[in-house]
């Protein structure tokens, strides 16, 4: 791998510039705070983002307060120096990415450090975060094959881990994705780009990533599926071909893959478990929702011979249920409740039927224990890699409580649920794109809109005839998620109301389960 420099010299004159202005404005604009934060990275690390010297680092970066020893697995147990590591996590994806940015060199206090300063505050004890992207997008670590950008690297990548490590919090650093955000699978000569990475030095901590024990898990694709294999023998033996490559490069930490869980081929006893995916067509005269069976012929995923391989350490279940269709006849996991369909018209363009918050949290719960009951058979622990909820907050709340309460409980009775990591804590300053954004600060969140017709009360969920823009607003999608009639009182924000809740669901889970 070759990394990108500067094709003119005056160009290497940019970082002592870029200093020089940067202490100025820093000067004019300090404040105690933000000079004690300065004072503070240059104590803790004897550098800076603007001097990447190998000269200037410390022998030994670390203090006595910093992860000193690697989580490793023994058996379906992760450990930390010998005590058993349970934790409650959470995931973003852009902090590399905006740590990097030069106008950020100021702001990314505001933006990047701020997720750690309210992670630490929550209790959360793990981050996953990308350590990939590639192509011609912002801020590309490898914009082009086999050419890494350094100021990325150092700027970005290097400032998130020793962010975290500052912050006593692990990470799980992916690799690639399977979905193009990003670059994806498709654009890397992947054990190039992965030796790289281990192998590098952290322009800030002096550590080698392979030897930095703030990372606790290396994953090696986000989300990764074989559409139409319905062995799942093609996945199953590229993670092998790169977990072993992995451990070879870095016997230190330990190795999973962020699948989805579905299970395969070698457990035909558990097919019947799978979910149902919702797939969306145009709209036609019936209003009908197009399905997919969410099984290995769509998948080609194969959890049970994925957690086999004798070098991946950690299972991973990702999971949205509102995504899953199992409310409806043809189910198939029996919950022991009536199926409580609701119909649910998301866009002019296509439908999709939403099942009742308690059939989804039925679902997942019975999901979780299949896949901590596979991990307690196989030897090996699990953790949710991912997991979430759209609003409205009643809706998330219940699907929070529901993973929270089947991890505690499972861990409680000897399964190896090992945590959790939510999608997706964030700072103020970055938007919500995809509704599943947790704020530490209410008035990030867009209140009820105005609809332009209300809503019927002997019709929930449906709208008046004339409503052209009514299935995107926000109360109708309450609606949809709880099957109940809407009333609409702008004084109330509905939508947003248990947001706290959230915030102390998290908190006491984190405290539960570092008390294990």
């Amino acid at each position: 791998m070759e990394y990108a420099r500067p094709r003119q010299q005056w160009l290497g004159c940019l970082p002592w510039i870029a200093r020089f202005v940067f202490l100025c404005v820093g000067f004019l604009l300090s404040t105690p705070e933000t000079g004690a934060k300065i004072r503070e990275l240059q104590c803790e690390f004897q550098t800076s983002a603007f001097s990447i010297s190998e000269k200037a680092l410390p022998e030994n970066p670390y203090s006595a307060s910093y992860p000193e020893d690697f989580v490793v697995r023994n058996g379906s147990q992760l450990q930390v120096n010998g005590e058993r590591f349970h934790f409650a996590g959470f995931n973003n994806y852009y902090l590399p990415t905006y740590a990097a940015d030069p106008h950020f060199l100021i702001e990314r206090t505001g933006d990047v450090d701020v997720v750690f300063r309210d992670a630490k505050k929550l209790g959360l004890t793990v981050l996953r975060t990308w350590a990939f992207a590639d192509g011609s997008q912002w801020n590309a670590i490898q914009p082009s094959l086999g050419i890494l950008d350094e100021r990325v690297l150092s700027g970005g990548l290097d400032y998130v881990v020793a962010m975290a490590c500052s912050h006593n919090m692990r990470l799980v650093l992916t690799l690639t994705n399977y979905l193009t955000a990003f670059g994806g699978m498709q654009t890397n000569a992947f054990k190039d780009y992965v030796k790289a990475i281990l192998t590098r030095r952290n322009s800030i901590t002096g550590v080698l990533y392979k030897d930095d024990p703030t990372i606790m898990a290396w994953d090696l694709a986000n989300e990764p599926w074989v559409l139409g294999d319905d062995s799942g023998q093609t996945l199953t033996a590229w993670v092998k071909d790169m977990a072993d490559f992995v451990k070879a490069v870095d016997p230190n930490h330990l190795v999973m893959v962020g699948t989805w869980g579905y299970f395969g081929a070698s457990s035909p006893g558990l097919l019947a478990e799978n979910p149902q995916d919702l797939s969306w067509r145009a709209s036609d005269s019936s209003n009908n929702a197009g399905i997919w069976s969410a099984d290995p012929v769509c998948k080609g995923e194969d959890f049970r011979a994925l957690m086999s391989n004798t070098s991946v350490d950690i299972g991973s279940v990702h999971l949205y249920p509102e995504f899953w269709q199992v409310c409806t006849d043809d189910c198939k996991v029996s919950l022991g409740t009536v199926p409580v369909p609701v119909q649910a018209t998301l866009t002019n363009l296509g439908y999709w039927t939403l099942c009742s918050v308690d059939c989804r949290v039925r679902f997942l719960k019975r999901w979780l224990r299949v896949h901590f009951e596979e991990g307690a058979a196989i030897g090996k622990p699990v953790i949710v890699g991912e997991f979430g909820s759209q609003r409205p907050m009643q809706t998330r709340n219940a699907i929070y409580a529901a993973v929270y309460d089947e991890i505690l409980q499972s861990a409680m009775e000897g399964l190896p649920a090992a945590g959790s990591l939510f999608w997706i804590l964030s700072s103020t300053v970055h938007a919500d794109f995809d509704d599943y954004t947790i704020y530490t600060d209410a008035s990030k969140y867009p209140p009820n809109p105005i609809l332009n017709a209300p809503l019927p009360g002997d019709a929930p969920c449906n709208p008046p005839p004339d409503a052209t823009d009514f299935f995107q607003s926000r109360p109708y999608l309450q609606c949809a998620a709880n099957h109940v009639p809407l009333v609409l009182n702008a004084s109330v924000d509905i939508f947003n109301d248990g947001w706290e809740k959230t915030l102390q669901l998290i908190s006491e889970q984190s405290a539960a389960l570092s008390d294990m």
